[in-house]
């Protein structure tokens, strides 16, 4: 028969092992709740053997039903992103892995309905103890909203731009944000020159 502190042994390795599965659900979940607040997702490449992995809330950037399961390997991945972009993202994986370095790059993906949508992505490679590069942890965030806005606001300062009356913008502390064409015209200066003569 087992002795009593083997038994004790036992009971307390059991008790350890269950404390930390639950700490470890708990840890995923509080990830998981993270990832949804800030609208993020989660992507994990195996370098040595090319294994490919994605959070269930990544899916979605690209198109995909929630829950979609990732590309097995990280040039199925390239072939949802626009050929242009593709090319990019591949020379910072290159220069990354190399470096053992991270990065942070925006792209376009493309939607099974040809629609094309902004990402951003940060990742980080990971080393063994031999100092050789085997994992690459990224996060992936939609900022298509963002991209728009910011061509809106583009466009509209090319249309003050092209106008004939002197535009120009200022902040709260008066200093210049922005001196169009007309301006330029009018006062015989550049935005950086009208920065230097009024002082701001």
């Amino acid at each position: 028969f087992p002795s009593h502190d083997t038994t004790t042994a036992t009971t307390t390795t059991t008790t350890t092992t269950t404390t930390t599965e639950i700490a470890l659900r708990e840890s995923e979940t509080r990830l998981t709740l993270a990832l949804e607040v800030a609208k993020m997702g989660i992507w994990d490449w195996n370098i040595i053997t090319n294994d490919y992995m994605w959070s269930e809330s990544v899916g979605p950037m690209y198109g995909l039903p929630r829950g979609t399961i990732s590309p097995s390997c990280y040039e199925d991945v390239l072939r949802l992103i626009h050929p242009e972009d593709a090319e990019i993202l591949s020379s910072k994986l290159r220069i990354a892995v190399d470096n053992k370095s991270g990065f942070t790059i925006e792209f376009r993906a493309i939607w099974p309905d040809g629609s094309l949508h902004w990402l951003t992505s940060t990742a980080q490679v990971f080393c063994n103890e031999k100092r050789e590069a085997t994992r690459m942890i990224g996060t992936v965030q939609n900022i298509s909203t963002y991209k728009q806005k910011e061509q809106k606001l583009y466009e509209q300062a090319a249309l003050l731009d092209i106008a004939t009356d002197a535009i120009f913008v200022r902040d709260f502390q008066t200093e210049i944000l922005f001196w169009n064409q007309g301006a330029r015209r009018i006062y015989g200066w550049t935005k950086e020159e009208a920065i230097i003569v009024t002082g701001k």
